[in-house]
């Protein structure tokens, strides 16, 4: 009977430890899609700050000033300056995609994945300006990894309503559903 008793009470408490860490997952989830937004809201139409020599310019120069590769310079210096308008407009656009995609939980794992790549790029614009701090950005990196392993979108998100539709339409024969279901 002892035996029993113990079983059941672990399979208890192995429910309840899943519960707190989706919760933990999910507060987490949402609270780095808040600061995708925040990023993003300084990335200010029409010129990113070219004109006052702030906001995304001004990092975009540091990383020239202050290369962390050389490759990666000539590639600010040649491709991202001449180009910038569209470079701003690109990066705000990716970087509401990521905050509404993580803070909602919808299609999540799209949202992580593009996530880790602005949050390397980022790291490779900054990793030398003096006063940045590395450690951010291998945090960034490793929050995206784990929210999009987890599937973090599929308790408290969009993507818990999301998946089973896809499923359903993925088994029916659907390959954009298929294809679509490994997003969330």
């Amino acid at each position: 009977m002892p035996e029993d008793m113990l079983n059941h009470w672990n399979r208890i408490m192995d429910r309840l430890n899943q519960r707190i860490v989706m919760h933990g997952l999910s507060l987490l989830r949402i609270a780095y899609g808040a600061y995708w937004l925040y990023a993003a809201s300084w990335k200010v139409p029409p010129d990113f700050g070219q004109a006052t020599d702030t906001g995304l310019w001004h990092w975009i120069n540091q990383g020239v000033q202050h290369p962390t590769f050389s490759w990666y310079q000539g590639l600010l210096e040649q491709f991202i300056i001449p180009n910038f308008n569209s470079f701003g407009y690109l990066v705000l656009f990716t970087e509401l995609l990521i905050g509404l995609s993580v803070f909602l939980g919808a299609f999540t794992r799209l949202g992580a994945l593009l996530g880790l790549v602005m949050s390397l790029n980022i790291m490779l614009t900054v990793t030398d300006i003096p006063g940045e701090m590395v450690w951010f950005y291998v945090v960034l990196i490793g929050l995206h990894l784990l929210l999009g392993i987890t599937r973090s979108g599929r308790f408290w998100g969009m993507d818990a309503h999301i998946a089973p539709k896809l499923a359903r339409a993925a088994a029916n024969g659907s390959p954009a559903a298929a294809f679509l279901i490994r997003l969330t």
